[in-house]
Parts: C-alpha cells; sequence; structure tokens
C-alpha cells in the first residue's frame, strides 16, 4: 500500500462508552465507535450527546473511527 489511506467523516455522539470513547451515528444513521489516541489526547469528559465530532477511519474498517476534533 503506497501510503496512509482513510475516510473523513462527521457525526454526532449519541452515547458515551468510556473516557476515550463513544458511540457516533453518522448522517446515514451508521452507528460506530470513535476513540481518542494519546497523541490527541482530547478529553471526552467535556463531551455531551449530540455534539458534532470530526473523523478518520480506515476504509477497511467502518465500525470504529479516530477522532480528529469537534464542529
Amino acid at each position: 500500500m503506497a501510503g496512509r489511506e482513510e475516510i473523513r467523516l462527521s457525526g454526532r455522539v449519541v452515547e458515551m462508552i468510556s473516557g476515550t470513547a463513544c458511540r457516533v451515528e453518522l448522517k446515514n444513521g451508521h452507528r460506530l465507535v470513535a476513540h481518542t489516541t494519546r497523541r490527541n489526547s482530547l478529553d471526552l469528559s467535556g463531551l455531551s450527546l449530540g455534539v458534532s465530532l470530526s473523523l478518520a477511519a480506515s476504509p477497511f474498517d467502518l465500525s470504529k473511527a479516530r477522532i480528529i476534533g469537534t464542529n
């Protein structure tokens, strides 16, 4: 594979799972688990239900994504 491929998505928080993960629903109704990374170190304690997030997902596994930031 010639480089890092990722899909940029946006969705809204529908469930808080833990301090570093939450369930996000996309506009098409698909739900996935979104998580933060140590490098990003975004604290999800300030997030609430309905907040819009920017996500990056692998084209090979659309069941999980990395949180890039809030919209």
